[in-house]
């Protein structure tokens, strides 16, 4: 490969480069119809399990039990929407430690 021939495929890797992160924005900037127009990002389940600092083991089990957030199974994969985890936290709040959520 010449050095021009270098330097038109580093450039080329970098404009695909941008290219990908611009649609990753755009992606998550979106709105999504399906969270009232807002934007909703998805996350796998160690994701998921690193936002809501859960072990992963403990989500898949709250999958198992319905005790934990709602999740889409897309075809073969589980993922959780930030909206709904949001949501699953803030139905978890309690005041003492007496208390059940």
């Amino acid at each position: 490969m010449t050095k021009a021939s270098s330097i038109t495929h580093n450039s080329r890797i970098q404009h695909a480069a941008r290219n990908v992160a611009a649609s990753l924005l755009i992606t998550q900037t979106k709105p999504n119809a399906g969270a009232g127009g807002t934007a909703s990002e998805m996350f796998t389940t160690p994701e998921a399990a690193a936002y809501t600092k859960i072990a992963v083991p403990t989500l898949e089990r709250y999958r198992l039990t319905g005790e934990g957030p709602m999740f889409a199974k897309l075809g073969g994969s589980v993922r959780y929407r930030r909206c709904d985890l949001d949501a699953w936290i803030e139905s978890r709040l309690v005041r003492s430690t007496s208390e059940t959520p």
